[in-house]
């Protein structure tokens, strides 16, 4: 029967191991073997073992991994709050592997509120998460601003840029200085696209760079141990190897002279040997002579000729000694020109270096101006920060005290450097010191076999090696330490897991999975459930027509090429599965479009094909998981409005945005309109009397009316939201566009927090630099999804098409343009760099660099194969293309059809428009496929509920939002100037009577809001404290005048209901209004307010200067503010009545408002 998991002993105790609370362990888990599982059942041992949550680090390789583990954490923790004791009991047991005590049994209850009252949480967090905190904690002793932003891939990319064109403006400007030196060296090499790719590989690779200079003392001396690993004795350059080309040719000029006479005299090839030769006979300079000779000795791709080349056998044979004279000098050759090359290389580099660090120089000065770091920054500088002695210490000790547990998920694709910081972080758990009597652990857990990510900076041979380290370590303390194995795969069926072992069952298969060089072996904990695995053939291109059309783009894919009818061969399967109802051969589901995935090897024009492909067929796609904002079509759209809206006669963006779901143009109404114009595609739009036209006309009049006195974000803003911009275009382009506006609206607002904004400055600065957008997609749109095996990494579905581009595993142009020369790659920190010039020739040395990386990259390519073929739970379908001239390395297609092929079934496969040949392969034939399930039935076996009558009606419409009104805008009273104007802060400023004015009045508020809460004797005693201190500046007399002046209104039994116990300070108020206009908004905060049995009093402090003593003075804001006061509080107490009045605190001076005067003003207000 299938459906049953079955889990073995050896598993169970590798868990319990693993788990352990008072063990350290290392585990390497295969895929799908619940590594998740095992550390989220770590940390909740960790927490019923007693430790503290805050004293729990767990790091994750992503942000969506720590959500997820989190997630996972608490939700056992919230279940277990209402779990009845027996149950709870029983799941105690299993996890501590001992009976649950009452005691455990509360403790446990009370874990989901521990862990959500720890400060900060539990810290499960991205390592450069953590690295973030750990700066902002100690910014001090990192050398880093306190309150430091973390830049975006976005912002580094134009800070990079900029340093670029400013250090390259200054070489220019500065020829005869070291750096236009180095520059103009520089030029010579490469052109500015090879100098720009340079020097942006140089700053992100900064850190390589800054461990070579600071490891080698200088700039200075890291030259001169570049020199030595190139091979370069003290002071050799290219021009004084050069000269040994000619000064040292073993054959003198009577020799050649021979020499090029008996090739004259011979045969054709010989011939031309002798015409290559003769010029070194007439050259006047050594130059002339060793290009001479260099082109008689080299073919056109600078490779030495064979001897054969050189001379005919008859001659050599005539001339006694010449086969050892030219064996010999093509060995001197072979020597000359590498270390030409070498020390061509050296001279490149230098001037690289010397570029390189002033623009890195740059580059970190205009990251400190902002107060700035880059991700790159928090690994190194927290690395940095724990191996630097004078701070170290004291970091240590204040880990010591909160850091218990470090527990490291995908432990393979952590970066060397980040290893570092790690490192040293559980590097105080073994050292035997600690601040406080505790069992500290270190747990890690990753499968070198999934190490893809060497572009981020990952290497592979560094989990075996952190391993042994810590392992090491462990041990030398007595600590508990357990290295432990994971096989049993909870995700696949076994003939999936088993048809990943044959095809890594080869040497040259799984050469690079594992340091081990052995091949996989999975278990499966599905043993009963039936899988598939099926190969497709690859599809190769048919001979290529000569094009009708010479302007069609060389990448062009046309309707026969090998990519799309690949793609519409697997969007025909899928339709077809839909079409007849096809379900899961495990479970009996039917498939569903959410559960098939679609991985390549990377982004282009096959995923492009596929995505269009399933769209076409009617089916469910969740788009591209990464989208380049600038180049997708609905930014396009959004740019080229902007475009219009600031230069209406560009032609080519009118007619882009016309045909938009912005606008809705068809082909035909474009045409239409353009073809006969002329003018401007702006001047026929206006013109035009067609009725499309006119409203497209008036709706660009409206945009650039708005897009005069609107920011680029709340312009944008309104027209995807209220205009209905965003509804068009997710109507024409699919959910992918959601987060693509999305997006557009983030760099819209971030624009115009980094500079003033304006949409001719927002435009620039969109196009300045690219920004990606990763999308994860959403599980319950219940969509397919395409995405690359990195992205897929985490991910797995019931049915996987794993697709093989056909492109070589690895390519030239993916050499990286800066090598390390290490002995150990793997280990690369202070190594010499070199840059790869663009067609430079490369020494030796170089090569076999070069080469190391390469046979790494192969590596890379067959663990990129093992985790795609992983993902699959209960189908997997291998295919892809093939093309021309892949080389002698084995692809994807290679490897899975040679290892399944000779034992799967031939299967022929009709498809509508396509027929071919499949292999079916299998484990075990016998295996029966589940009952299939109705698909009008849910997980549980029930039929959908009916939905409510209530669900199927249209929402109601949504309440107007009803409108704040502010005294000054009530009724148009901003307009004019007050004839008191309030005291403002630039009034204080520009006049000094106007500072004490508002000072005066300032500490008036405050003494009549904090006195009346004081006993009437000491009233005095406290105010004259308090001037005291706020009023040092004022004299005696003035300070003794402002009390003569407050106290006896507090005092005075006229205003003793005012200042009483019914009264309140500082009253917040917030209501509505109804207005002719609809309803209004009302929000303030009332100085004093007086509730009484027969009345209530509203008092307002005013702090005008100079202060109106008369009733027509008061400024009409005033009058406007006590009738909107009194409105709100006259619901709130209908049945008293409301007096008002102001308070003047500049003489100080009660005035009583009467009712009539403020009810004329509501009246104004109510009608507006």
């Amino acid at each position: 029967m299938s459906g049953v998991i079955s889990v073995d002993d050896k598993t169970k105790d590798t868990q319990a191991r693993a788990t352990d609370p008072e063990a350290s362990a290392w585990v390497s888990a295969n895929a799908g073997s619940g590594k998740t599982y095992v550390l989220a059942r770590r940390v909740i041992r960790l927490l019923l073992a007693g430790a503290d949550p805050a004293s729990i680090l767990c790091l994750t390789f992503t942000k969506a991994a720590a959500a997820e583990m989190s997630g996972r954490v608490f939700e056992i923790l919230a279940g277990w709050t209402t779990l009845p004791d027996p149950e709870l009991a029983a799941i105690l047991a299993d996890y501590q592997g001992a009976p649950a005590t009452p005691g455990h049994l509360v403790s446990a209850r009370r874990l989901f509120a521990r862990a959500l009252e720890t400060p900060g949480g539990l810290k499960i967090q991205t390592i450069h998460a953590f690295c973030e905190r750990l700066l902002h904690q100690f910014p001090f002793e990192a050398n880093v601003a306190g309150s430091f932003e973390v830049l975006d891939d976005r912002g580094a990319s134009v800070l990079t840029a900029e340093a670029q064109r400013s250090v390259i403006a200054k070489a220019a400007a500065e020829a005869g200085t070291a750096l236009g030196r180095a520059f103009a060296t520089v030029l010579e090499a490469a052109s500015d696209q090879g100098i720009e790719a340079a020097l942006a590989s140089l700053v992100a690779s900064r850190d390589a760079v800054r461990e070579f200079i600071v490891g080698a003392g200088d700039l200075t001396s890291g030259l001169r141990d570049l020199r030595h690993a190139l091979g370069l004795a003290h002071g050799e350059t290219a021009e004084s190897l050069r000269a040994r080309l000619a000064s040292e040719v073993p054959l003198d000029d009577d020799d050649l002279r021979r020499l090029v006479d008996r090739l004259s005299a011979s045969g054709a090839n010989d011939k031309k040997s002798a015409a290559r030769l003769a010029p070194i006979l007439s050259a006047e300079t050594e130059e002339g002579r060793a290009a001479a000779w260099l082109a008689y000795w080299t073919k056109s791709d600078g490779e030495l000729r064979a001897l054969s080349s050189l001379a005919a056998k008859a001659i050599r044979d005539g001339w006694p000694g010449l086969d050892e004279t030219l064996e010999a000098e093509r060995e001197r050759i072979e020597f000359l020109l590498d270390r030409i090359a070498s020390a061509e290389a050296y001279a490149v580099t230098s001037a690289l270096l010397t570029l390189g660090d002033a623009v890195i120089g740059e580059y970190e000065r205009a990251k400190q101006v902002r107060g700035a770091l880059d991700f790159q920054d928090l690994v190194v500088k927290t690395a940095n920060l724990l191996s630097r002695a004078d701070a170290a210490a004291w970091v240590h000790y204040k880990l010591d005290r909160g850091l218990d547990h470090i527990l490291v998920d995908e432990a393979q694709d952590t970066s060397p450097r980040q290893w570092q910081v790690i490192e040293r972080l559980a590097g105080e758990f073994f050292s035997g010191q600690s601040a406080r009597d505790v069992t500290r652990t270190f747990f890690a857990v990753g499968d070198e076999k999934q190490s893809i990510y060497s572009f981020q900076g990952a290497v592979p041979a560094w989990f075996a090696r952190q391993r042994e380290t810590i392992s090491a370590r462990a041990d030398a303390a007595k600590a508990l330490w357990h290295n432990l194995e994971l096989t049993l795969s909870f995700r696949s069926t076994p003939d999936v897991l088993a048809a990943v072992d044959r095809i890594f069952e080869a040497e040259e298969a799984h050469a690079g999975l594992t340091q081990a060089k052995s091949p996989t072996v999975h278990a499966a904990a599905r043993r009963l459930d039936p899988g598939r695995v099926t190969y497709w053939p690859p599809i190769e291109a048919e001979k290529a027509a000569v094009p009708e059309d010479w302007h069609t783009p060389l990448d062009h894919l046309d309707a026969k090429s090998p990519e799309v009818r690949l793609a519409e061969r697997i969007a025909a399967t899928v339709a077809g599965w839909k079409r007849e109802g096809a379900t899961i051969a495990a479970t009996g589901k039917p498939i569903r479009e959410g559960g098939i995935l679609v991985l390549t090897r990377k982004r282009g024009p096959q995923t492009d094909a596929i995505n269009r492909a399933l769209k076409a067929a009617g089916l469910s796609v969740a788009g591209a998981d990464r989208l380049a904002l600038t180049s997708h079509i609905a930014v396009l759209d959004l740019m080229a409005l902007a475009d219009i809206l600031l230069q209406p006669r560009d032609d080519l963006a009118l007619a882009a945005l016309l045909k938009s779901p912005l606008i809705g143009f068809s082909e035909e109404q474009l045409f239409e309109l353009a073809h006969p114009r002329a003018g401007s595609l702006w001047y026929a739009l206006d013109r035009s009397t067609d009725e499309a036209a006119v409203r497209a006309s008036e709706q660009l009049k409206t945009w650039r009316v708005r897009a005069e006195h609107m920011s680029p974000y709340a312009f944008f803003a309104r027209l995807l939201g209220p205009d209905g911009g965003r509804r068009r275009l997710l109507a024409r382009l699919g959910p992918e566009a959601d987060d693509v506006l999305d997006e557009f609206l983030a760099q819209a607002l971030a624009h115009e927090q980094a500079s003033v904004p304006s949409l001719q400055g927002f435009v620039g600065w969109m196009r300045e630099a690219a920004t990606q957008i990763k999308r994860d997609a959403d599980l319950a749109r219940d969509e397919i999804r395409v995405m690359t095996v990195h992205g897929a990494k985490g991910l797995e579905a019931d049915i996987v098409f794993l697709v093989d581009t056909g492109s070589k595993p690895v390519h030239a142009s993916h050499d990286p343009k800066i090598v390390a020369l290490a002995d150990d790659p793997d280990a690369a920190d202070g190594a010499p760099l070199v840059w790869v010039a663009p067609g430079a020739r490369k020494p030796h040395v170089v090569e076999q660099a070069i080469d190391t990386l390469r046979e790494k990259a192969r590596e890379e390519y067959r663990r990129l194969l093992y985790v795609g073929l992983t993902r699959a739970r209960d189908h997997l379908i291998v295919c892809g293309t093939m093309k021309a001239n892949t080389g002698s390395d084995r692809l994807w297609h290679e490897l899975v059809g040679t290892a399944l092929g000779t034992e799967g079934r031939t299967v022929p496969v009709a498809i509508p428009g396509d027929d071919f040949d499949s292999i079916e392969w299998r484990q075990d034939w016998s295996r029966v496929a589940a009952p299939a399930q109705e698909a009008a039935t849910d997980a549980g076996g029930r039929a959908p509920a009916v939905p409510e009558p209530w669900l199927l009606q249209p929402p109601p419409a949504v309440p107007p939002v009803p409108r704040r009104l502010t005294p000054s805008a009530a009724v148009g009273f901003a307009e004019a100037e007050p004839a008191f104007p309030p005291v403002t802060a630039l009034d204080a400023r520009l006049d000094p009577a106007a500072l004490t004015a508002l000072d005066r009045g300032r500490i008036i508020h405050r003494l009549l809001q904090a006195l009346p809460d004081q006993p009437p004797a000491q009233r005095a005693q406290v105010a004259g404290r308090y001037l005291d201190v706020v009023g040092k500046a004022w004299t005696e007399a003035e300070r003794q005048d402002l009390l003569d002046r407050i106290l006896p209104v507090l005092d005075d039994e006229t205003f003793a209901e005012l200042f009483g116990p019914s009264s309140r300070a500082e009253v917040p108020i917030a209501g509505v209004i109804e207005t002719r206009s609809g309803p209004a908004s009302v929000s303030g905060r009332i100085d004093r307010l007086v509730v009484l049995p027969d009345r209530v009093v509203i008092v307002d402090y005013k702090t005008n200067r100079p202060a109106p003593r008369r009733l027509d003075d008061v400024p009409d804001a005033h009058l406007a503010q006590l009738a909107l006061y009194r409105a709100v509080l006259s619901r709130l107490y209908p049945d008293r009545p409301i007096e008002t009045a102001l308070l003047w605190t500049e003489l100080p001076l009660l005035m009583a408002i009467p009712a009539e005067l403020l009810d004329s003003r509501m009246a104004a207000i109510t009608a507006a």
